[in-house]
C-alpha cells in the first residue's frame, strides 16, 4: 500500500511539473541490507528452500544464453519506485524495485540470484545476501560482480545502462 501511494504521488507531481521535478519526490533508499524483524528472524513466512530455490531458477536463467542474460529497469519503463516481481516460487517473492528513476538500470541475474544467497561457491551463512534474512525477508542492493564479462561487452556498453539503482526485495508470497 505504501508503495501504491509513493508512487501515486511520484506520478502526480510528474503530470503537474514535469520529469525533472518528480524525481525529487523519489524517496530513496538504502542499499544495505535490511531484515524484516532482524537478521535470522524466525517469525515469517518465508521457507529459506524457496530463496534457494529463486536463486538457482535466476542462475539457470541466465546461463540459456550465450554470456548471460541482463535484467533491466530503465528511467522511461520504470520510473521512480516502480516495483516488479523477479521470480516467485512457494512461499517467497523477489521484487526488484528501481530506487533511483535516473538511471537506466542493468544488472546481470547471475549477480541477482548472488545477491539472494551468495553464489554457488558460497559456503555458510553470508550476512550481506538476502539469505541472511531468512524467514522474515528483506532488502539490499545487488552486488555486482565488476568482473563479470558481461558488463565489459559491447552489448551491454550499447545499452547505456549501469549496474545501479535497484533494490532487491523477498516478502512472503502471499
Amino acid at each position: 500500500m505504501l508503495t501504491n501511494a509513493l508512487v501515486s504521488l511520484c506520478l502526480a507531481a510528474l503530470s503537474a511539473t514535469g520529469a525533472s521535478a518528480a524525481v525529487a519526490y523519489c524517496p530513496r533508499e538504502s542499499t544495505e541490507l535490511n531484515c524484516y524483524g532482524g537478521p535470522l528472524a524466525r517469525s515469517g513466512p518465508i521457507d529459506p528452500k524457496d530463496l534457494a530455490s529463486i536463486a538457482d531458477y535466476l542462475r539457470d536463467y541466465s546461463k540459456q544464453v550465450k554470456g548471460g542474460r541482463l535484467y533491466s529497469m530503465t528511467s522511461r519503463d520504470a520510473p521512480c519506485g516502480a516495483e516488479w516481481t523477479v521470480y516467485s516460487q512457494g512461499t517467497a517473492s523477489l521484487l526488484a524495485r528501481h530506487v533511483d528513476p535516473t538511471k537506466n538500470s542493468i544488472y546481470a541475474y547471475e549477480d541477482i540470484a548472488d545477491t539472494v544467497d551468495g553464489g554457488l561457491a558460497a559456503t555458510g551463512m553470508h550476512s550481506d545476501t538476502l539469505m541472511y534474512c531468512m524467514h522474515g525477508g528483506g532488502s539490499v542492493g545487488i552486488h555486482v560482480n565488476q568482473k563479470n564479462p558481461i558488463y565489459w561487452s559491447d552489448e551491454y556498453r550499447a545499452t547505456g545502462g549501469t549496474p545501479e539503482g535497484i533494490l532487491l526485495k523477498v516478502i512472503p508470497n502471499v
